[in-house]
């Protein structure tokens, strides 16, 4: 059974008063472009905080962290990478 012809007056009677859905006008496109873009645009300047976050953790790779992993008293060595892996 088809519903594709009750779409039109679920987005207008539910939807679009919900505020779940808009109109595509031009003006409402444009502006889903923009917010695309300011997204973007964030996710990039976070991206590049996490390289220089990076950068100063590599930085300190001469230090390290013993661990003990597993049995007989086996150790491992974290680096400060793995161990800010490891917070987040």
């Amino acid at each position: 059974m088809a519903m594709w012809w009750k779409w039109p007056r679920l987005c207008r009677n539910y939807l679009i008063p919900q505020g779940v859905a808009v109109l595509a006008t031009k003006g409402a496109i444009k502006q889903a472009e923009f917010r695309k873009e300011k997204e973007r645009q964030r996710l990039l300047a976070e991206k590049q905080e996490a390289e220089t976050r990076k950068t100063a953790i590599e930085k300190l790779s001469p230090y390290s962290i013993p661990k003990q992993v597993g049995e007989n008293e086996a150790f491992s060595v974290l680096s400060p990478v793995k161990m800010w892996l490891r917070l987040f």
